[in-house]
């Protein structure tokens, strides 16, 4: 089958001839290899990928060698967790480092149609994607050579053969690199991005491209987690709260993918976002609470490009009692899942992982024993134990509201620099929530003008999270009157 006008039309922008024509050449051969073997999962259907999401989605991360144990591969101890203790909570999970990497930082990759043989095969890839959405990489390469792009769509429809129905392109600033182009993203790395989208809407519609540009389904919200991070630490959301209430709407065809860190760490903002006295605070932060931070090299200097810690560890004084730290921790979770997008929340996080003393990437890469975890989450009080129930407890309020969906309105509301407000309204499904979260150690009174309120509102409010009722004070304009305890978090549903 010859590929469509737009996708020749994008190669031809990227490539001149006679790149253009080797590559055109080699498509056709590609996509009748895949089309006939890949079939939509009986759930989904030939969908447009992204309007096939909503707020039931969560995307967990979690290593390919995140479990250990002596009965089984790591891969089977993953797919173990997931049905056991996460069916019903997350929808989706993305294994990054499956394939046989060249060293042991995982970056450096030999084969990526190959499964690491000490982490499980192909067929536990099978088993997980029958339960779960399954999301994998693709690191960052330079396609300049039409050959590696031909390589890497090959691969991109192996995987969606295996059950894959997402797809990350990581670090896609590298993947068309020139010395004068530094760091920012070539026009060639965008639409290479734009080519595979629309390729796999061509033989595989169900599958979800994602990575930090606009050409994909989903867009990763990588700079929600140093805001984030800043806020809690700083006890001030006015950087928060500026980034957030200049974000686009949502759409039924484009969608965020909110996230806090990755397996290696969380990024670093440049100075238009924070200044340098707040980089540096976060940096110093991290570095007092056993972070550590990875820097590259430019003019003026080493400049922090990564913080390497697990968040627990980073977003909480270790010096506070473990229940304080686990409310700040929250508190930070739910301004993530409460966000407009789909949450991809760390397998780390999820369970209260705290840092371990390697080197800096690695730092949150510790494999856990299996059974020692699950002893850890059945003990009521232990720190995973207050950390995971806590969480499934957020995932199962986000899940049925429709106020969550991906494409819902957002609102950021004004509010004392202590507290981030966020209103998510649904207007086809007549849903609306109002999430508050207190970052301080104190208690704050907000205040909630009438125009954020329906007409219809009773006097009191249903908290989602606890499924108790909420009874403010009215003032005389007709504004709701809220006092959110030290580090509260409340998701009020509104009436519509």
């Amino acid at each position: 089958m010859n590929p469509s006008p737009g996708i020749a039309e994008l190669v031809r922008q990227i490539y001149p001839d006679p790149r253009a024509k080797r590559c055109l050449d080699e498509l056709p051969r590609l996509l009748e290899q895949f089309r006939d073997r890949l079939q939509p999962p009986d759930d989904r259907g030939e969908v447009n990928a992204a309007a096939g999401l909503d707020q039931a989605d969560a995307i967990i991360i979690a290593r390919a060698d995140q479990f250990s144990g002596s009965d089984a591969a790591p891969l089977a101890y993953l797919h173990r967790f997931l049905r056991e203790d996460l069916d019903g909570y997350a929808t989706g999970v993305h294994i990054p480092g499956l394939t046989p990497p060249l060293s042991d930082d995982q970056r450096s990759l030999i084969d990526y149609r190959q499964v690491s043989a000490e982490l499980g095969s192909w067929q536990d890839i099978a088993a997980i994607a029958a339960d779960f959405q399954l999301m994998v990489d693709l690191l960052e390469l330079n396609y300049q050579e039409p050959a590696l792009l031909i390589e890497m769509l090959a691969v991109v429809l192996l995987s969606a053969l295996h059950g894959a129905r997402l797809i990350r392109f990581d670090s896609t600033a590298y993947y068309w690199t020139e010395p004068a182009a530094g760091r920012a993203h070539h026009p060639h790395a965008r639409q290479i991005v734009a080519l595979v989208r629309a390729v796999i809407e061509e033989v595989a519609p169900w599958v979800v491209i994602a990575s930090e540009t606009d050409e994909a389904h989903l867009v990763c919200n990588h700079a929600l987690a140093p805001l984030t991070l800043d806020a809690c630490i700083r006890r001030d959301s006015v950087r928060l709260q500026q980034w957030a209430a200049n974000l686009r709407h949502p759409t039924n065809k484009r969608a965020f993918c909110n996230l806090l860190g990755s397996s290696d760490g969380i990024g670093v903002l440049p100075p238009e976002i924070l200044s340098d006295a707040e980089r540096a605070n976060l940096v110093q932060t991290v570095e007092s609470r056993g972070g550590r931070v990875s820097r590259h090299g430019i003019a003026e200097g080493d400049a922090p490009w990564e913080l390497n810690t697990t968040w627990y560890s980073a977003v909480a004084d270790p010096n506070l009692p473990d229940d304080q730290r686990t409310r700040i921790f929250m508190v930070s979770q739910s301004i993530m899942l409460c966000m407009a997008g789909v949450p991809a929340v760390h397998i780390n996080s999820l369970i209260g992982t705290v840092n371990c003393s390697e080197d800096d990437r690695t730092i949150k890469r510790r494999a856990l024993d299996y059974r020692q975890l699950v002893q850890e989450l059945n003990d009521s009080h232990s720190q995973r134990h207050r950390v995971f129930e806590g969480y499934r407890q957020l995932l199962r309020a986000r899940a049925q509201s429709a106020a969550f969906h991906p494409a819902a309105r957002q609102d950021i509301l004004e509010t004392p620099q202590q507290v981030f407000a966020v209103l998510r309204t649904n207007q086809q499904q007549q849903s609306s929530v109002l999430c508050l979260h207190n970052l301080s150690g104190e208690a704050v009174d907000v205040s909630v003008t009438r125009r954020y309120l329906s007409s219809t509102d009773e006097r009191s409010f249903r908290d989602l999270i606890s499924g108790d009722y909420f009874f403010p004070h009215w003032n005389a304009a007709g504004n709701a009157e809220i006092t959110l305890d030290a580090y509260e978090v409340m998701w009020l549903r509104l009436a519509t």
